[in-house]
C-alpha cells in the first residue's frame, strides 16, 4: 500500500506539471445544447455570435469565443475523415483526424500560440470560402516539410484551405503524445447534435463571468439550457481526479498498513524480549553492557524489517508493472518511491523497537533470576 501510495502520487504529480499547451487560468466557461432548442445553422450562427458579443461586453472580458470540444474535458472527441492534397495515406494508414469547430479569437481566449497563418475571423462564415487551422504535428506528418498555408485538405464533402498553424495542445489528457489535430470555423461546419461551450477570458472573478455567461445564453435565448458553468482550470482538472482520489485512498490505506505493521512488530519484539529476559539477566551478570543487550534486540529486530522490506520492495515493484496503463512518468521500480517505503518502514520498526529495547535494557539480574 505504501509503495503504491507512492507510484498514484507520483504519477498525479507528473500530470499536473505537464504543460498543457494552452492557459487555462482566467477563463471562464459555460456550455449550450442548441439540440434541444431545434436550431437550424443560420439561427445557431446567430445565436452563438449574439451570445459572444453580449459577454464580450461585460467589464473585465478582454476576449470571447466557443466551441464544440474544449480541450481536456469528459465529453469525448469526434473526427474527420480527410484528405490531405499532395499527400497520399498508406495501405493501412487512418486519416479519420480529430478535431474541434471553434469561432472567431478562440486561440486569444486560450492563449494557444499561432505558429503561422491567421486566426479564424468573422468572414469565416457559410457564405465564404472554408478555412482550417491544423496543429504543428499535423503540418509535419501529412505535409512533409511543404509550406502549410495554402494548401487544401477534404472534409465533409467540401475542400478547406490551410489558413493557419497553431501549437500542439493537449485535447484528451496531459499524458497523452502528440497527435494530428485540426480546427475549423464554427459557422462552416455547424453540426446542431453537438453542445456548444462558450470560453471567456478576464481579468475578474472567473466564477462570476461564468455566471454572466449564463445570464447572456438566457437573455438571447431563454429556452436554451445551460451547464458546466464554472472556470475552466476547474474543467481541464476533471481528467486527474480519477488520480487524484485513488493517490489520497492509497495514502489512508498506507497510513494504516503503517500503523498495522507497528503494533504487530511491536508485539514480536515484546514477546521476544519477554521470553529471552533470563538470557539478558545472565548476560549482563556475567558483565555484558546493556547497549550490548540493546544490540541484540536491535538484531533481531533488523532481521524482521529485512524480510518485511525484501518481501515489500518485490510485491511494489509486481505492483508497478500491473498499474502502468494508469501511471504517468512512474517506473515499476521507481527508486524514489521505493526509498521512500524503505525509509517509512525503517522508522516504523525504529520507533516499534525502542520501547522493548529499552526494556531489556534496564533488565535487574537479580530480579530476573529471582522470578525465575
Amino acid at each position: 500500500a505504501l509503495v503504491g501510495a507512492g507510484m498514484f502520487y507520483r504519477s498525479y504529480r507528473n500530470a499536473l506539471a505537464v504543460a498543457p499547451g494552452f492557459d487555462p487560468h482566467g477563463v471562464a466557461m459555460a456550455s449550450v445544447s442548441v439540440t434541444l432548442a431545434g436550431y437550424d445553422s443560420a439561427r445557431a450562427e446567430q445565436f452563438l455570435g449574439d451570445v459572444a458579443e453580449r459577454v464580450g461586453r461585460e467589464p473585465g472580458v478582454t476576449a470571447v469565443s466557443y466551441t464544440d470540444f474544449p480541450p481536456l474535458g469528459i465529453a469525448g472527441d469526434s473526427w474527420e475523415d480527410l484528405q490531405v492534397e499532395g499527400y497520399t495515406p498508406p495501405l493501412t494508414g487512418n486519416m479519420k483526424i480529430e478535431r474541434a469547430a471553434i469561432g472567431p479569437d478562440y486561440f486569444k481566449v486560450m492563449r494557444i500560440p499561432l505558429v503561422e497563418g491567421r486566426e479564424f475571423t468573422a468572414a469565416d462564415d457559410s457564405a465564404h470560402a472554408r478555412a482550417m487551422i491544423v496543429n504543428e504535428t499535423f503540418a509535419r506528418r501529412y505535409l512533409a516539410g511543404r509550406p502549410a498555408l495554402g494548401v487544401r485538405v477534404h472534409g465533409w464533402g467540401n475542400w478547406f484551405t490551410i489558413v493557419g498553424v497553431v501549437q500542439d495542445v493537449k485535447t484528451h489528457r496531459v499524458t497523452d503524445g502528440a497527435a494530428p489535430y485540426f480546427y475549423v470555423p464554427v459557422r462552416q461546419v455547424f453540426r446542431h447534435e453537438y453542445g456548444y461551450t462558450f470560453l471567456a477570458r478576464t481579468d475578474r472573478d472567473v466564477n462570476t463571468v461564468a455566471g454572466e455567461i449564463a445570464r447572456a445564453v438566457h437573455a438571447s435565448a431563454p429556452t436554451v439550457p445551460v451547464y458546466a458553468a464554472m472556470s475552466l482550470t476547474d474543467y481541464v482538472a476533471g481528467p486527474l481526479r480519477t488520480q487524484e482520489v485513488a493517490a489520497q485512498l492509497l495514502e489512508v490505506l498506507s497510513g494504516v498498513s503503517l500503523l498495522l505493521a507497528a503494533i504487530g512488530l511491536y508485539g514480536m519484539i515484546a514477546y521476544l524480549v519477554a521470553r529471552r529476559t533470563r538470557e539478558f539477566a545472565v548476560r549482563v551478570a556475567l558483565g555484558a553492557r546493556r547497549a550490548d543487550v540493546a544490540r541484540v534486540v536491535a538484531s533481531q529486530a533488523g532481521g524482521l524489517l529485512a524480510a518485511g522490506i525484501v518481501a515489500g520492495v518485490a510485491g511494489g515493484i509486481a505492483l508497478g508493472r500491473a498499474m502502468q496503463a494508469v501511471l504517468f512518468g512512474v517506473g515499476p521500480a521507481d527508486a524514489p518511491v521505493l526509498a521512500a517505503a524503505v525509509l517509512g518502514m525503517a522508522l516504523v520498526a525504529f520507533v516499534a523497537t525502542a520501547i522493548p529495547a529499552r526494556r531489556a535494557m534496564r533488565v535487574d539480574p537479580m530480579e530476573a533470576l529471582r522470578a525465575e
